[in-house]
Order: C-alpha cells, then sequence, then structure tokens
C-alpha cells in the first residue's frame, strides 16, 4: 500500500460525496429536474391571448363530456381513496393534467379501447358510443397538442451516466474493457424501458462509495509509459503485475512472427512455379499474401538456388527441395513433404548448435549469479546462427560429416575442407538453432534440468531467486523482421524496462542474492551495501561496491574471464540504471499532460485553464502526501478525473440560460472560442417556450451517447472543435460512419437489449442443463450476441425494418449454426459472425425465431406460450398490457407436471379466469404459434414426455394460423404498420434519454413516414433522429440574475 494510502483515499472520498452537493467544479447538480421547475405550459394554463378556439373548445369539451365519463364508470374503483391497480383518475381534472400523467393516460386509453375496463362483471359498462367519444376526443386532443408544441426537444435534465455507459466510456477511454461498475445496482428503467434516462439516473448516497472504488478499479489498470500513460487489461499495482503486461506484450509479437520454415519451402516451390524470383513486382506481395516474411523468403529462395554449394545439409536441402512435384494439384503432396523437408532441416540443425559450458566463479561465488548466468546468455545468444566447431572436426565424437566430407576434412586439400566449411555455415546462418528463447530455466544446471523447469519462465534471464529478463532474438532480428517491426520490439523491450523498473530491481536482486544466497560478499569489506537501501542504486555506490568485488577477486585464484564478466556486469548495471533515471525523470511531464488529455477526453469538453490548475493542483497535493511517490499521486488524481461531475454527468443535457453563449463557459476556457453574441432562440411551436440548438460539443457527446452509448472519439471533437458537426451534412456523415464502427454494437445492445428484454441474458440461468446439456456459457453467450450482430449487419447492408421480422438469413457464429442445425456449419470454436442464407429453411430468419428469445421466455423445463406471446405484443408490437391480477394460479412449470394434459389444454384452463380472458386473448396466440421450438429454441414436433406439439391457433382478427410463417405473416398483413411506429418510437426514446411527450408524435410521424419514402431502410430512422429538433435542441431555461450556468 502506498505511502499516505489513508491520507489520499479520504481526500478522495470527500471529492466523491461532493458530487452528491453539487460542490466540485464542472457543472452544479440540478436542484430539480428541468421539468420541476418549469412545467410545460398546456392550452388550459395559457392566457386568453395564446389560447386557441380549438384548445378552448377541447376543455369545455372535456369537462362536459369526459369527466362525466369518468365519474360515471371509473370513480368507483378509482378515485384518491381507492385507487386500485395504484391509479388515481381525480388526477385528471383538465387537459392540462394529461401530460403530467401521460403513461397513465395512455394506458387508461388501451384498456378501454379493448374493453378490458370496465371489467365484464362491473355493474354497468359502457357504451361503443362512450367509448367512441372518448376515443375521438382523445384523438383530437393528441393531435392539437403534438401539433402546437411541435419539436419540443422535451423535459430533459443533467442526468449521470448509465452503468452501460460509465463501462463503455471507460472501455474506450483506456482501450480496455474493465467494466468497473459490474458491481453497482442496477440501473432503473423509465417508462419506455430504457435505463439511460434522468427519470432514473440519479446518484445516491449509497453509489457515492461504488464510484469511489470504480475510479479506484481504473486506476489499479494504469501504466506509466515513457509517453505518457496507458491502460493495462488486468490490474497493475504490484511489480509482478506490470512484469506480466510487458512481458505478454513482447511474448505476443514474437509468437504472431512467421518463423514455421514449412510455409517458407512451400511458398518458394509456389513462387517457382508461377516464375516468381525475388526482385520481381510483385514478390513481396506474393509473400505477405502468405503472412511471411519478404525478407526471409528472399533468404530461402536464394539458398535453394545457391549454386556454389557443392557440401554439407544445404545440399541434400537443395537435392529434396527439386524433387517436390511441379504439378499443381499436387500441391496437398508438396505441403506435406515442405512439412516433412522442415523437420529434417531441423533434426539435421541441432547437433550442431554452439554449447556454452559455465563461467566457474570464485570461492564463495554462487554459480548462480548473475554476472556468471548474463555471461553465458551473451555468449549464447551470439551463437545461434553459428555451426559448433566439434560438428565439422573429424576428430571429434560430436562430428556429424558424411563420409566424403571426413575424407576431404581428413585431407591436405584446403580450397575443398574451406568449401566444407564454408557450406555448413551458410546452412547455419539461414536456419539458426532456434530465432528467439521465449522460456529459459536455469542458466547454471545441466541443459536437460533447465530445460523442464524453463516452462512458464517467459523472457526470463534464467536466474535463481531472482527477477530478470534476457532479450535472444538475434535470428528473428536478422532474418524475419523489417525495419519497422526491429524498432516495434525494440520498443517493447525498452517499455519492460521502463514500466518495470527492471534496471533498478534486477541490481537490487544481485545485491539480495550476493548477500544471502552465496558467501563472497559476506565480510565487513562488503557491509556498505544492502538491497533495501535505495542508495545502493547511486553511480557511488554501484562503483564502490564493484571495486570492493574486483578487488576481492584479485587476491584469490579466479580467472581473467571471470573478473571481466564482473566489471562488466557492474558497469553494465550502472548505465541501464542511468538511464532508466534520466528517462523516468524526463517522463514524468509526459505522463502529466497525458493525463490532462485523458481529462479532456473524460469531460467531453476541452479543459479549461481552470480545469488543468485544479488537476495539476491535486496531483501536488498528493505527490507531497505519498512522500513523492509520483504513480500514488498519478493514480489518486485520475480518481479525481473520473469521480468529477465533468465525467460522471451528461452536461450536455444541461438546460441554458438566456445569457450569451460566452457566459456559459468557464473563464479562461480555450474553448471559449466564440464572440459575446446572444444565443439562437427558436419557438416551441405556440407554448411561448424556446428553445436553442446544442452546442457542436454538447451534440458530439449526444450523437456518441445515441450511437455508441460511450464517449465521443477524436474525429467528433476534432469537428466539434471546428464548429463543423452541427452542419447537417456533416451530422449524417458521421452517423453513418458511427453505425458502421463495431463500437455501435454497443448501443445495439443497449436499445435492442432493453426494448427486446434480453439485456442480461448473458446471465439466464433458467435453463434445466440436465434436461439441457447442449445449453452451456458459450451457447448462451452466442444466443444473447445474435440479435446484435443481426441487426448491425441490418444496418450495414441497407437492410429494412421489415427485414427486422422476415430476413431469409442467418447471421451466426459456430456454435450457434451447430444449435441451428445448419448444414456446413462452421467448427462450434468458431467465434467470427457470418451470414447463411435459407433462413426459413431452418424455421429461422428475423428476431421472431432466434434462440435468445425463445429461450428466455421459457421457463426452463416447458415453453411459455404466454411468454412468448407476451413478448410479441408488448415488446414488438408496441401494445399497452397491464400485469396480471393477483392470486392468479401460475401453470405448472414443466412438461411432466401438466399430467395428462397438454400445455394448450392447461392454458385454456388458465383462461377461463374472469380476470385472465381479456388480455390473454391478446397474446396467448402468438405465442401457441411459436410451439414449435423448444424451451431452447430448437425446432421440435413433441414436448419433453413425447406429446405431439401442436402449432394452430386462432388469431386476435379471428383468422386461423399455424406455425411461425403464420405468425410472420399475420403480422407482415395486419401488424406491420404497428411494428415500424412502435421500431420508430422505441429508437427515439432511446436516443433522446427520455419518455416520449406529446409533442413527439410529430416526430414518429415523419420517421414512420421517412420510411415510406426511403424503402423502409433502417438507417433512414437513425438519420431523421439526429437531424430531428428534438434531438439537436434543449429548452431555453431562465435563471436569475445570481444563477449561472457553467459545466
Amino acid at each position: 500500500m502506498h505511502v499516505g494510502f489513508h491520507f489520499r483515499k479520504s481526500l478522495v472520498a470527500v471529492a466523491c460525496i461532493a458530487i452528491a452537493f453539487g460542490l466540485l467544479a464542472g457543472i452544479p447538480i440540478p436542484r430539480k429536474t428541468f421539468a420541476e421547475e418549469f412545467p410545460i405550459p398546456l392550452a388550459a394554463g395559457n392566457s386568453a391571448a395564446d389560447t386557441s378556439e380549438t384548445d378552448q373548445e377541447l376543455a369545455r369539451t372535456f369537462e362536459a363530456e369526459i369527466l362525466p365519463l369518468f365519474s360515471k364508470y371509473c370513480m368507483d374503483c378509482h378515485d384518491s381513496a381507492t385507487a386500485e391497480a395504484k391509479l388515481d383518475m381525480s388526477i385528471f381534472r383538465s387537459p392540462s393534467d394529461i401530460d403530467q400523467a401521460w403513461g397513465s393516460w395512455q394506458a387508461i386509453l388501451s384498456r378501454v379501447h379493448e374493453k378490458e375496463m370496465p371489467p365484464a362483471d362491473a355493474g354497468e359498462l359502457p357504451s361503443d358510443e362512450e367509448r367512441k367519444r372518448l376515443a375521438d376526443w382523445a384523438s383530437r386532443f393528441r393531435t392539437s397538442e403534438a401539433a402546437r408544441r411541435a419539436g419540443d426537444p422535451g423535459p430533459i435534465s443533467t442526468r449521470r451516466l448509465s452503468n452501460s455507459e460509465y463501462n463503455y466510456s471507460i472501455r474506450d477511454l483506456t482501450g480496455v474493457d474493465i467494466k468497473p461498475t459490474a458491481s453497482f445496482p442496477i440501473d432503473a428503467a423509465n417508462a419506455a424501458g430504457f435505463d439511460n434516462s434522468a427519470e432514473s439516473l440519479t446518484i445516491s448516497p449509497s453509489l457515492i462509495n461504488k464510484y469511489l472504488d470504480a475510479a479506484r478499479s481504473v486506476a489499479d489498470h494504469m501504466l506509466l509509459t515513457p509517453d505518457g500513460i496507458r491502460f493495462a487489461p488486468h490490474p497493475v499495482v504490484t511489480d509482478t503485475d506490470r512484469d506480466k503486461y510487458c512481458v505478454q506484450r513482447i511474448v505476443d509479437f514474437y509468437r504472431a512472427q512467421p518463423t514455421a520454415l514449412d510455409a517458407y519451402l512451400l511458398a518458394a516451390w509456389e513462387g517457382k512455379r508461377e516464375s516468381l524470383s525475388p526482385g520481381a513486382d510483385r514478390w513481396v506481395e506474393f509473400a505477405r499474401a502468405r503472412k511471411l516474411s519478404p525478407r526471409y523468403l528472399t533468404t530461402i529462395w536464394e539458398h535453394l538456388h545457391d549454386v556454389t554449394i557443392q557440401w554439407g545439409p544445404s545440399k541434400e536441402l537443395q537435392r529434396r527441395w527439386n524433387a517436390l512435384p511441379s504439378d499443381r494439384e499436387k500441391s496437398d503432396t508438396v505441403e506435406r513433404e515442405c512439412k516433412e523437408i522442415a523437420k529434417w532441416i531441423e533434426e539435421t540443425r541441432r547437433p550442431m548448435r554452439v554449447r556454452i559450458a559455465n563461467l566457474n566463479g570464485a570461492r564463495g561465488m554462487n554459480g548462480g549469479s548473475q554476472p556468471l548466468v548474463l555471461w553465458k546468455n551473451r555468449k549464447m545468444a551470439a551463437s545461434r546462427r553459428l555451426v559448433h566447431h566439434d560438428a565439422i572436426n573429424p576428430d571429434t565424437k560430436d562430428c556429424v560429416l558424411s563420409e566424403a566430407e571426413l575424407a576431404i576434412m581428413k585431407s591436405d586439400r584446403t580450397e575443398a575442407k574451406e568449401a566444407v566449411q564454408r557450406d555448413y555455415e551458410k546452412f547455419g546462418a539461414v536456419f539458426p538453432d532456434t530465432f528467439l528463447v521465449l522460456e529459459r530455466g536455469r542458466a547454471h544446471i545441466s541443459e536437460e534440468e533447465a530445460a523442464r523447469e524453463a516452462k512458464g519462465r517467459l523472457l526470463s534471464a534464467g536466474f535463481h531467486s531472482m527477477m530478470g529478463f534476457f532479450r535472444d532474438d538475434q535470428p528473428l532480428c536478422e532474418l524475419i523482421l523489417d525495419e519497422e517491426q526491429k524498432r516495434q520490439l525494440d520498443r517493447l523491450w525498452e517499455e519492460l524496462n521502463f514500466i518495470s523498473h527492471v534496471p533498478t530491481r534486477q541490481y537490487s536482486g544481485f545485491i539480495w542474492f550476493e548477500r544471502a544466497e552465496a558467501s563472497f560478499i559476506n565480510d565487513p569489506a562488503f557491509h556498505f551495501v544492502r538491497a533495501e537501501d535505495k542508495s545502493a542504486l547511486s553511480q557511488e555506490m554501484i562503483d564502490r561496491f564493484a571495486n570492493a568485488y574486483l578487488n576481492k577477486l584479485e587476491g584469490m585464484e579466479s580467472s581473467s574471464a571471470l573478473r571481466e564478466a564482473v566489471a562488466f556486469h557492474f558497469k553494465d548495471c550502472n548505465t541501464r540504471i542511468r538511464a532508466f533515471e534520466t528517462e523516468w525523470k524526463d517522463a514524468r511531464p509526459k505522463q502529466l499532460t497525458s493525463l490532462l488529455e485523458f481529462a479532456g477526453r473524460a469531460f467531453r469538453r476541452p479543459l479549461s485553464d481552470r480545469d488543468r490548475e485544479r488537476i495539476l493542483q491535486y496531483y501536488d497535493e498528493s505527490l507531497q502526501q505519498s512522500s513523492g511517490d509520483h504513480r500514488a499521486a498519478m493514480e489518486d488524481t485520475l480518481v479525481t478525473i473520473l469521480v468529477s461531475p465533468s465525467y460522471l454527468y451528461r452536461w450536455d443535457l444541461q438546460g441554458v440560460s438566456s445569457q450569451s453563449e460566452d457566459d456559459v463557459r468557464e473563464e479562461g476556457s480555450e474553448s471559449k472560442q466564440v464572440s459575446a453574441l446572444p444565443i439562437e432562440t427558436t419557438a416551441i411551436g405556440t407554448t411561448g417556450q424556446s428553445m436553442v440548438p446544442l452546442r457542436d460539443e454538447e451534440l458530439a457527446s449526444r450523437l456518441s451517447y445515441f450511437l455508441w452509448s460511450s464517449t465521443p472519439d477524436p474525429e467528433l471533437m476534432e469537428l466539434a472543435r471546428q464548429r463543423r458537426l452541427s452542419d447537417p451534412e456533416v451530422l449524417v456523415a458521421q452517423s453513418r460512419r458511427m453505425l458502421a464502427d463495431p463500437r455501435a454494437k454497443s448501443m445495439l445492445l443497449e436499445f435492442l437489449g432493453n426494448w427486446l428484454d434480453f439485456r442480461r441474458f448473458d446471465q439466464h440461468q433458467a435453463v434445466d442443463r440436465n434436461q439441457f446439456s447442449s445449453f452451456d456459457d458459450e451457447l448462451r453467450n452466442s444466443m444473447w450476441q445474435e440479435p446484435i450482430e443481426f441487426l448491425h449487419y441490418l444496418i450495414q447492408n441497407e437492410g429494412t425494418v421489415a427485414g427486422i421480422l422476415d430476413a431469409d438469413y442467418m447471421i451466426l457464429d459456430g456454435r450457434l449454426a451447430a444449435h441451428y442445425g445448419v448444414k456446413n456449419a462452421p467448427p462450434v470454436y468458431e467465434r467470427k459472425w457470418s451470414k447463411f442464407p435459407e433462413a426459413k429453411a431452418y424455421q429461422r430468419g428475423g428476431i421472431l425465431s432466434m434462440a435468445v428469445f425463445l429461450t428466455q421466455n421459457s421457463p426452463g423445463l416447458r415453453t411459455s406460450p404466454v411468454k412468448r406471446g407476451y413478448w410479441v405484443v408488448r415488446r414488438l408490437l408496441g401494445e399497452l398490457i397491464p400485469p396480471p391480477p393477483p392470486n392468479v394460479p401460475e401453470l405448472p412449470n414443466s412438461d411432466q407436471q401438466l399430467g395428462d394434459k397438454t400445455l394448450r389444454e392447461a392454458l385454456a384452463i388458465h383462461r377461463e379466469h374472469p380476470s385472465c380472458a381479456a388480455c390473454h386473448n391478446r397474446f396467448d396466440s402468438a405465442g401457441l404459434l411459436l410451439e414449435g421450438f423448444d424451451p431452447i429454441g430448437r425446432p421440435r414436433d413433441k414436448d419433453l414426455v413425447g406429446r405431439p406439439v401442436q402449432t394452430d391457433a386462432t388469431l386476435p382478427n379471428g383468422e386461423e394460423a399455424i406455425g411461425i410463417e403464420g405468425l410472420r405473416s399475420y403480422i407482415e398483413q395486419h401488424r406491420m404498420k404497428d411494428f415500424r411506429r412502435h421500431f420508430c418510437e422505441s429508437l427515439l426514446a432511446f436516443a433522446l434519454g427520455r419518455t416520449l411527450i406529446l409533442a413527439d408524435d410529430v416526430q414518429v410521424d415523419e420517421l414512420v413516414q421517412s420510411l415510406q419514402n426511403n424503402g423502409d431502410r433502417i438507417s433512414t430512422v437513425f438519420e431523421r433522429i439526429v437531424l430531428s429538433q428534438p434531438f439537436r435542441y434543449k429548452r431555453l431555461q431562465t435563471v436569475t440574475s445570481d444563477e449561472g450556468v457553467s459545466r
């Protein structure tokens, strides 16, 4: 734990608590929502001068004809005293009350229209004429009010980021998917079903500590690099954490390199067949198309065609390669033979490897001492492309020469002997004993024992009980990598040294090892040096230690090679430590600059001078409290950025005052680039209110949180800085770019997941895995992703809204393709999503038949026509259906518990309950048409106990239908208008981050019309929304002279 942690944690906690009271710099936290402070003036509340005759007539008719209907049929159960089902209809005293309870009003109209209310057992029921009278008045009122307030941006206010938005923002800010809100309470949904609105996204006291913990978890992933800051995919709070990160990056680079010899031999054969050779225009392209190194392929080619080679394995290699079939139809045979040749090369090369003996230490030195181990490592690394002299020495047992070559080497034929040696050396130079060393056991033990313990010791230097890394990749750099790749690899090793503090830690380990694992320095001459003493890293102390060490070696039996190795080690350690200290010092300003840049991206706006001052001031205070611990100060400063209201809150939704635009910017802000002109306002219909366009940086934030559910990227922010994003053409172009980006899948998960109620299916546990053994976490995850991949494909390929339901293709990965029984499916482990045609042949196509919805709406051991049907009617078609009444018996949980009845028969009995029939008649038929799928979405013709499954049903309009095709046909012929409108309503509500209001009816009408005018393309709806007034504007807020607006 860092020094001063408790102080700094309490300081950050105070900062976090300040969020709740709006005390920090940035945006003020509203005391009330916009709608509470500035209620929408409806017709009955306007002055006579502003009230049209139509509004007055609607109010008179409401009082004269509608209120009496309520009194006659509703108030016995729904007045303020009884309020059955929590519905109090006494609140509707005038038309002005309707908007304040719009959701309840819509539910009332729906149930009266469906003749569900008043209930059938009520004493007196309204006549058809009375129901029509209510419906006609409601329609006229809705049309009039929507037109009067057309374009109204609606009652939105500043809100916090939703949990998902927080996670996605952190992912895009850091480049890693940390998910810091995993332990947060689930965000509540608004009336529209979405969890991205100010109606539900408040910060409660219980969230304060969670935000602090979330910010700290992000800081735990931060790395300090030579150029700034970066984030690791795992916490990096310890030295070993940082080692793991840096080492893995190098290992990943190594493993990505093309070192397989058979691939080069095959490519050389293919080049020969196509008359290609080094120097040809297509040579580099030819190599890269096969994911090979053009450089090494050239080397192999030239070696295979080197006519000067007369002896050794290179001559045999040429013979074998030239013997490969030339017929292109035998490419499979050639590929196998190339593998055999490659295996032969490796086996032939192995005995030629140069072997380095251990360097003997002096008395008291441990054989694993760093100078000894590193000396051996350097020797081995330098000999990877050399041939051991014993391999071509006829007088040794390790000689690999042929009989003819032995005769030459024993003769006095100097030129011939040189030719044999040269050809062997060529072979060794082209085919090193290894291209790189990934794992290394202890260097001073036997090769066999070291090989056994090497596994997992990635990039190890081969020390015992000490950390240390050693780079052994010279053949890779010399033969395979191009210049850019070599620079990249050099940078990775440099970052390992910097991020993990390798030079200082390795030297401290050396001191500890010499004292703990050897006796060489256990005398008074060395008492001055201790591993825990930071001064031991100074140049003065290193020189003193080196002199004492070498002086002792001079005074005892020791080889010159040993003394040279020890002297080199001390000199090298000192050089590396001095370079590290300089780089660490030089990196601090870059890291602070990088942290400020991070803050600007996190705040989604240019930092003001005051922002910078506060951030740097907090860093200085934290640095002082942590006794100069730069890393700790950086981490704590990052935490304060992530608990700032400027990050946590959607300030782009904040109300705007009637002051000039300059007045809303902090003094000294770099974003203060516009002249002090009054804000341009636009009237909201005939309401007497005004709205203002979002500034470009606000529009960038709103756009990104709509289409990505995340923070704006640099391109959006640059367009905002240039004041170009508000240009409609630019706005549309950006929306198309963003929808094409993979980050749009985050939006689709949030939009589709909440709209269609599968957002948390990745945690679905209702399936009985004993009964359905094929259902595992991988299949569940594939099911969960299918709607997202499908709609993303539709959007990218000009798909239609109708196609959401009836597309005759599927977008599947290998696991889901196997589950669906698709012919020629890819392997189950294939995670790539691909298009599969002829979906109807598998009873698929569109979302109705997707396993995620069929499974989500099944109890686990049987299907549920009720749940599936309700999902179709409520989620897809947008019908308002009340919750089930209390005390209604549940259906059995499994097919076995149904006894001798079928599920259809049990459901028919269930519908006989007087409180159930009305609603079930609206949706049961849709669920019965989906009975052809089992509880995990597989086609079936029998239930789990072997009874035949019926898939026919009588639809609400009286028509008969069979199976999923019957359901699709019904929706296409009778309900597609409802589906399109509900899709538009849902997407608009998600985009605006609020429940829709009356004024949005006009916008929804325009969206539906735009579909008709543009071939029903889904992308049209997205583009029309981002161009709409409700999306690009917000209401003008009037403030008192002493109430400023800042961000």
